[in-house]
């Protein structure tokens, strides 16, 4: 039973966003999880064993009334808890329901800790420690919702886009090292106090603002869509450039916008949409607290729809560091979302004017059921080391992956892909029909 507990309570302490593994590991919360995960299911199998067999025990021994009562109830608050917690975790399940994944999770934790807590005297010592852990995270989490409140404006650039954008917050903890990939936990106090949403930054830490591009989905992303709709106002989003994107209405056109800077260096698009003034709270940033890729002579980044929010910062960051060991970046992105095409290739276009030895082939594909070429103004780019390409049609990874290889053989090479599962199942079946035992290739996938 000790075993049980030392398991318990070592899978909740890697679990915490704040857990002194992840200071001496020098390692973030996101890679723990994984260990996190795996002795959940150790927990899960021992507790069954352990339980399983204490009921044999007094079956053989014919002494079924220790069934009804003593710790024999505790022991099944425990697996009870367990189970459901195990089922909860399922990736389609906790996908499909992260809200009600989100709150099971920590009912159930919390149960979990009092039924081994009353279950075991010798219990005891362990509890006493992953509550106090437990209580300290949350707690630490909490506040640091708060200190890192900001105003934020949000815009509904489509039925299935959401752009929020606001001043980066001064606290202490947005001063701390953090890197361009990392994520936020957003807590929208005016649509509920207690739901948390991990969301991808796709600003910089050099900027004044805190930038995010979400997918419009179920849940709490379609509340938020449908509120915005609903409460904002229609008026154009950080006017730079007239008909920039050729998307606004031609309907309605406000008179009077005004020019805000932005931490890109560049207004997202003048685009007449519903937008709404929100107050956002966010427990984070986490992440790597430096550009690991900054290290690699080539390095490829694979993203599909809004996935681009996590290579695009990456990305960004090694063109403009100055200490940057990369040679060769190939960047490849899919989008059926015309919006999001318009404005990335606007930002992506801006970015190709910093000054850079590196070498950067940009490749987009456009996957929706018509062409590119009939959006206004978005056609084949390119300078002395910058190559921006725009194609119809899914991308076939094994041109792309081929030649990256082929190019750094001997020298240290780089793949990080963000997007769905299935993309990157899609992705990883390709990467492992390429790449060979020589091949000095790290490799980084982050789901949507």
């Amino acid at each position: 039973m000790a075993t049980y507990h030392n398991i318990c309570a070592t899978g909740l302490r890697r679990n915490l966003k704040n857990n002194p593994f992840a200071l001496m590991l020098l390692t973030s919360h996101e890679k723990l999880n994984y260990i996190h995960r795996r002795l959940s299911i150790f927990a899960l199998l021992f507790g069954l064993i352990h339980g399983i067999g204490y009921i044999g025990i007094a079956v053989a021994d014919n002494v079924h009334y220790r069934l009804a009562g003593g710790m024999y109830l505790t022991g099944y608050a425990i697996i009870t808890f367990t189970v459901v917690i195990a089922i909860s975790s399922i990736s389609f399940i906790r996908k499909k329901y992260y809200e009600w994944f989100f709150v099971l999770h920590h009912l159930c934790s919390i149960g979990l800790l009092c039924s081994i807590w009353l279950h075991s005297q010798n219990a005891a010592v362990y509890m006493k420690v992953c509550v106090s852990l437990y209580a300290f995270d949350r707690g630490l989490r909490m506040l640091r919702s708060f200190l890192n409140s900001s105003k934020f404006q949000i815009f509904l650039w489509d039925d299935d886009l959401i752009y929020l954008r606001g001043p980066k917050p001064k606290s202490l903890f947005f001063s701390l090292p953090w890197a361009a990939g990392n994520h936020v936990y957003l807590n929208i106090p005016s649509l509920s106090y207690w739901q948390l949403h991990p969301f991808t930054m796709v600003s910089s830490p050099t900027g004044d603002y805190v930038e995010m591009m979400i997918a419009v989905r179920t849940g709490f992303t379609k509340r938020l869509a449908g509120h915005v709709k609903k409460s904002g106002s229609v008026k154009q989003v950080l006017h730079e450039e007239e008909g920039k994107l050729g998307l606004e209405s031609s309907s309605c056109k406000s008179e009077h916008s005004e020019k805000q800077p932005s931490s890109w260096s560049w207004s997202p698009i003048s685009l007449d949409v519903p937008s709404h003034q929100m107050t956002v709270l966010m427990d984070g940033p986490y992440g790597p607290t430096t550009n690991l890729y900054n290290n690699y002579s080539y390095v490829l980044f694979l993203s599909s729809g809004v996935g681009i929010t996590y290579t695009l910062p990456i990305l960004k960051d090694i063109i403009q560091s100055k200490s940057s060991k990369t040679k060769k970046i190939t960047f490849v992105w899919s989008c059926r979302s015309k919006s999001l095409f318009v404005a990335i290739f606007n930002l992506l276009k801006e970015l190709m004017k910093d000054e850079s030895q590196i070498q950067l082939d940009i490749t987009c594909h456009f996957t929706n059921s018509y062409s590119y070429k009939e959006i206004p103004d978005i056609q084949f780019l390119s300078n002395k080391n910058f190559y921006l390409r725009l194609l119809d049609g899914r991308p076939l990874f094994d041109h792309y992956l081929k030649p990256c290889l082929e190019e750094a053989q001997g020298q240290t090479a780089a793949i990080a892909t963000c997007g769905s599962e299935s993309f990157l199942k899609h992705v990883k079946k390709n990467v492992t029909s390429c790449v060979t035992t020589s091949d000095d290739l790290f490799q980084h996938y982050e789901e949507m």
